[in-house]
């Protein structure tokens, strides 16, 4: 079972984490999938370029290059892919900010045909064509750079818009495949709630007993709770205690997990004396749990500005990526903005 949890430690009573939610004022930036921009060109010699409604024009005598536009920016872990449809005499690709090497070569076209070249590692694109025949006339247009595609269909540069979504204390959580999405149906919004929120108080309502001490089961608090903790092994995140799975001789010191009927809390070397001392600390500290529900909520979202931006939002997006603080959402607002830590069990 994997732990979702902000920060990069385990958490711990003495080093609490924070947890990675969505709410209150945010902003998502909206843009296209093609992340090449055709602002201009530079040319060397030997070589007359024009550039009319897209359409990239070459006509050269002898050695020529031509670049397009600045720089792209890219993450050098992802994967791209450069397309472009090309007619007359051959040329060649390259990206300029690695080298001269040639990543397109070209046939001669009589009418427009598409290339593409996928690529990883790299950091920024700035696209550079040089003749393949000593003289020639050819066209590029269409020129595109996507993420995590092979060439699929084009679409125009589209400029980032920034729009804001102000979900106040509406709270949007990914705990492993489990997610919390905002959705539109029949003309209204809703939250599809399947992550619930629990703040431990140690208060009287809240029945912590010890459940086992020693040998190979480690002594463990639970909390006993019928309604919330219908299985075993809820996927479960805190920000005090490590996300784990049921209790055996493996499971880590202060960990977090269920079984049927209630929450449990491992206290393997004995930081709280008994349930009642394990109470009291509890009630000095804001002690947050989440897990999932066994069934989703659908909330139906009344505030009229959250409103109102979500339908700019969804009006501005068709087949578009979404970035929500620098996380991808697909269309729809799909929630896919929490990273993963690495396994602590």
């Amino acid at each position: 079972m994997k732990n979702i949890q902000g920060g990069t430690a385990s958490p711990s009573p003495d080093y609490p984490q924070n947890i990675n939610v969505v709410t209150g004022d945010n902003s998502l930036v909206i843009s296209g999938k093609n992340l090449f921009n055709l602002t201009g060109e530079a040319h060397g010699d030997n070589v007359t370029v024009s550039i009319n409604d897209g359409v990239v024009s070459m006509t050269w005598t002898n050695g020529f290059d031509v670049t397009l536009s600045d720089e792209v920016l890219l993450n050098s872990s992802d994967t791209y892919t450069i397309s472009f449809k090309h007619k007359g005499n051959a040329v060649k690709l390259r990206n300029v900010l690695v080298d001269n090497t040639n990543l397109v070569t070209t046939n001669s076209d009589t009418s427009y045909v598409q290339y593409s070249y996928s690529f990883t590692g790299v950091s920024g694109f700035k696209s550079r064509f040089a003749r393949q025949d000593n003289t020639g006339t050819a066209e590029i247009k269409d020129i595109q750079i996507e993420k995590n595609a092979t060439a699929t269909t084009y679409e125009a540069y589209r400029t980032p818009t920034t729009y804001t979504i102000d979900l106040g204390t509406l709270e949007l959580v990914k705990l492993e495949d489990n997610k919390d999405k905002l959705y539109k149906s029949n003309g209204n919004w809703y939250k599809h709630k399947i992550i619930e929120k629990m703040i431990l108080k140690g208060s009287g309502s809240e029945s912590w007993a010890v459940y086992s001490a020693g040998g190979s089961t480690p002594r463990r608090f639970g909390l006993e709770d019928r309604v919330r903790f219908y299985a075993n092994s809820i996927p479960v995140i805190s920000n005090y205690f490590i996300g784990s799975v049921l209790p055996n001789a493996s499971t880590p010191d202060l960990a977090v997990w269920t079984q049927t009927n209630y929450l449990g809390i491992t206290d393997r070397n004995s930081k709280w004396a008994n349930a009642t001392a394990f109470k009291t600390w509890l009630q000095s500290n804001n002690v947050t749990v989440y897990y999932v529900l066994q069934t989703a909520e659908e909330i139906q979202i009344t505030n009229s500005t959250l409103i109102s931006q979500l339908e700019a939002i969804h009006l501005a997006t068709g087949s578009n990526t979404i970035e929500f603080n620098g996380n991808t959402l697909v269309t729809g607002l799909d929630v896919n903005y929490i990273e993963e830590a690495s396994p602590h069990l």
